[in-house]
Formats: C-alpha cells, structure tokens, sequence
C-alpha cells in the first residue's frame, strides 16, 4: 500500500479543475483503492461467466495460492501455469481489477485485465491473454491500444500475451512436466540427501538426481521449491 500512495496519482484535482479533470481524479483514485481492497482480499473484479458453447471454462489448481483460479481460455490456463512456477512471481490474481479507459472520442470504458502478477521485488505487472488471431481484428487492437495508453500514464506497467508467448520449447513442455509430475503427495528430498548430492559437485544431470533421489517426482518437487 505504501509504495502506491508514494507514487503520483494521475490527474490528481487542482484548484479550478474542469469536471473532466474531476471525474478523472475520482476514478483514478478509487480505482486504485478498490484495486488494492481486492488484492488484499484475493478477490475477482468480475466474474467468470458461464456461456454456452465450446468456448473454455475452468479451473486450474494453483499451489502457489493453495486454491483453483479461474480461467476463461485454454491460453489462460497456460497462463497461469506459467505465473504459478514462475520462481520470482510470489503472488497472482485472475480477473484483479476494474479499470477505466478512453477511445479515441474521450468516452470511458471498463476493462479487466485478465490477470495481475506480482513479483518478489514487489513488481506489478498487468496481463492481457489473447490469441494472434484475436490481435487481427482492428478492434481489439484499438481498445488494448487505448488500454495500454491508460495504464502507461499511470505508471503501471501492461503486458499482452499470446500462444507464442505461452508456448514456447522447450520452456512450456519443462512447465508442464514439472506441474504433472509435482504432485503434493510427493515427500521432499531430506537435508542429508541434498547435501550429498550438491557437496560434490555443482552439474548434475536430471538422470543422476532422480535415480540418488529415488524417483523423478522428488527432483520436480525440488525444482518447484
């Protein structure tokens, strides 16, 4: 909370201000405000929707949260993959906050990133998902566009991704083995053990490691540690 009250709010009143200016100043700090209420309380801005059809909708169970995220894609669920190994991302929230854009007419708007990252520095960053075939259409590169405009005069960081992002080797196939094969059942290797193993050497193939460690789960439960 207070590294955000130290940063500048955008559009902050001044005397004789406009009611442009005005409307903006409250929507920028009660933006924030409900923003950090619901990182705080780990909570969605907006709920996932149920729709007919063939479109995705899940959960995915995440062991840095203890708890399932929802997902609205099967790129976000990819995602979230990603932010829950991740080694330097210490927290992460689906559906964060209600944010306020302008278009090129000066009408506000609502969107919700699809999720926040945080990392162990105490970096933010906003995410966008979207396929390469969703960035195609003009509109949805013009309202991310505006989008990317509004969060970038506030100071906070934006990023899109996309399958490429996501999927790419031989990271994605690395995550996904260490995320199928990471069970929580899974005993963690002792203090002895590990001492035997790195005391002697620093490069250790992941053969070596699983056969000493009596199996491989236990060197995918090391390396998510």
């Amino acid at each position: 909370v207070s590294r955000c009250l130290r940063k500048p709010v955008n559009g902050l009143v001044r005397l004789h201000a406009t009611p442009a200016e005005v409307l903006d100043s409250v929507e920028s700090i009660f933006g924030w405000m409900a923003s950090l209420c619901l990182r705080h309380l780990d909570m969605r801005a907006r709920t996932v929707i149920t729709r007919s059809g063939t479109r995705f909708r899940g959960k995915f169970p995440s062991e840095k949260l203890d708890r399932m995220v929802h997902c609205e894609s099967f790129h976000e669920r990819d995602a979230v993959l990603h932010l829950d190994i991740h080694p330097q991302i210490v927290h992460f929230q689906e559906q964060p906050s209600e944010e306020i854009y302008y278009d090129e007419k000066g009408e506000a708007h609502r969107y919700y990133p699809d999720f926040l990252a945080r990392f162990e520095d105490g970096w933010e960053l906003l995410i966008e998902v979207k396929t390469k075939r969703d960035l195609k259409r003009l509109a949805v590169r013009t309202k991310l566009a505006a989008v990317a405009k509004r969060l970038e005069e506030q100071g906070r960081p934006f990023r899109v991704l996309t399958e490429d992002d996501l999927h790419r080797q031989p990271l994605f196939g690395n995550l996904q083995r260490i995320h199928s094969g990471c069970k929580r059942g899974t005993p963690q290797a002792t203090r002895d053990q590990l001492a035997g193993l790195f005391g002697a050497s620093r490069s250790l193939s992941f053969g070596y490691l699983s056969e000493r460690l009596e199996g491989e789960a236990r060197v995918l439960r090391l390396l998510r540690s």
